[in-house]
């Protein structure tokens, strides 16, 4: 009978060191797996410009800025100017581009969108850079990103 008891304690020791073992290395590939989603970046800019404040072109940038993990169904959209599209696959150190058009017949919006000059030029750039929300997969995990935030894995 003690051979036994010694035998089921051993075992469930194993079993214990193991399960740590186990969330241990879960624990860091979750953050490795954050880590690479934080390199995938979004960017925003005026594309081109009317005179010196009406922008008739602004464009969102997504770089992905890893250097070996591809990142698949990229989508997002911008809060006043619309969806930024759809990517299935965007290599590691390639870019997806949305340019938003204004001020002319195809454009989404017939009128150039204003665009502060001097020192309030970057801050309204930042200001629309929050605005952005982009979703992407990464080894097998659903991202979000909003501007300049942290990613954060979506749970379903």
């Amino acid at each position: 009978m003690g051979f036994a008891v010694i035998a089921f304690r051993s075992e469930e020791q194993s079993r214990r060191d193991l399960e740590r073992r186990l969330l241990s290395t879960r624990r860091e590939q979750d953050k490795q797996d954050l880590a690479e989603a934080e390199q995938v970046t979004i960017s925003f800019s005026v594309g081109s410009t009317f005179g010196s404040g009406e922008a008739s072109g602004l464009r969102v940038s997504v770089r992905n800025g890893t250097s070996s993990t591809d990142v698949f169904k990229l989508s997002g959209s911008h809060d006043d100017f619309g969806t930024i599209g759809y990517k299935h696959a965007l290599t590691p150190g390639d870019t997806y581009t949305q340019n938003f058009l204004f001020g002319h017949m195809n454009a989404a919006r017939p009128d150039t969108v204003p665009v502060p000059v001097g020192p309030a030029r970057q801050e309204w750039l930042d200001d629309h850079l929050d605005k952005i929300e982009i979703t992407f997969e990464l080894r097998d995990k659903r991202w979000l990103r909003r501007g300049g935030r942290p990613a954060e894995e979506v749970t379903n």
